[in-house]
């Protein structure tokens, strides 16, 4: 059996590519006032940002990243119940890995306000990964789960619209394939619908039937 001896230089640079592949797709939650409105941009940005914390970072294996990475996405379900976070975070959220915190404070140390930045970002980046379980979850036909899930997400809908993070239009169609799921009677799903409707501010008719 053959063994392979890397150098540092060789383990840093291997370390590097497993922090920028883990990462990449942070940068569709950085801000608008750091990124232009170019996806091309904010992956270049992003891996700057990431190079850069390679730069000062502890060798690390590629199999320890990844198993960071999937133990902070499980994380993220132990969320649910909770209100995003408010004020200055003192630590790392269990939901996000090690590496994700060191590219979130970077990113939010360029801002003219770190603390409030990171917050946000963290609360940002806590939507998208409760968003990912909630596609997993769909998959495993686990109806309570998505119900409890579904609720959380529309529960936060509100703050992503308030941050200018995503547009009404995608906001309400993640509603409308939420309360498809999670509401079975097609009157209440409908009054529903109007209810989340006006907390991301969009008005919705109710047609009655007949």
């Amino acid at each position: 059996m053959y063994r392979f001896h890397h150098s540092p230089n060789t383990l840093k640079a291997a370390t590097g590519v497993g922090l920028i592949a883990a990462a990449v797709g942070i940068a569709l939650f950085l801000p608008p006032h750091i990124q232009p409105n170019n996806a091309d941009a904010k992956t270049t940005e992003l891996k700057s940002v990431v190079v850069e914390q390679t730069n000062n970072a502890d060798d690390a294996r590629n199999d320890d990243l990844v198993e960071q990475q999937e133990n902070a996405a499980q994380q993220a379900l132990n969320q649910i119940g909770r209100e995003e976070y408010q004020g200055e975070l003192n630590a790392r959220p269990a939901f996000i890995s090690p590496m994700e915190w060191q590219v979130l404070e970077s990113v939010a140390a360029r801002h003219e306000e770190p603390a409030q930045e990171l917050t946000r970002l963290a609360n940002r980046l806590r939507f998208a990964k409760l968003r990912e379980q909630w596609d997993k979850i769909a998959a495993q036909n686990n109806t309570q789960m998505q119900k409890t899930l579904g609720n959380q997400l529309l529960n936060d809908l509100p703050h992503r619209i308030a941050n200018q993070e995503m547009d009404k239009g995608h906001a309400q169609a993640l509603q409308t394939e939420i309360l498809a799921v999670i509401v079975d009677d097609s009157e209440e799903r409908q009054r529903r619908a109007a209810q989340e409707a006006r907390r991301i501010g969009v008005q919705f008719e109710i047609h009655s039937a007949g």
